[in-house]
């Protein structure tokens, strides 16, 4: 059997996952090379794969300056599935 294969938006989504492990485990030590083991470009393996999310829009403002702002969508919960293992993995983030 084939592994599953990933497009770039998918490697990156993988990416921006292991990040955000990293922030909300931050207290953890943790190894160097964490996402030395992730696949990258077209075609590369999938370990994890994104099945929904949740955002909520916050706008941020300078503190000099409240007419200066960005508006940001901040994921709040994550739903990704382990190719490997078939788990189904649901994150919320504060």
């Amino acid at each position: 059997m084939r592994a599953p294969t990933a497009s770039r938006g998918q490697v990156l989504t993988a990416r921006i996952w292991n990040q955000l492990a990293q922030a909300v485990n931050q207290g953890i030590a943790s190894p160097r090379d964490l996402d030395a083991g992730l696949a990258s470009g077209e075609g590369a393996e999938v370990l994890l794969l994104e099945l929904s999310r949740t955002v909520q829009a916050v706008r941020v403002t300078s503190p000099d300056d409240e007419s200066v702002f960005v508006d940001v969508d901040r994921i709040t919960s994550l739903t990704v599935r382990n190719l490997q293992s078939g788990n189904t993995e649901v994150t919320h983030f504060v």
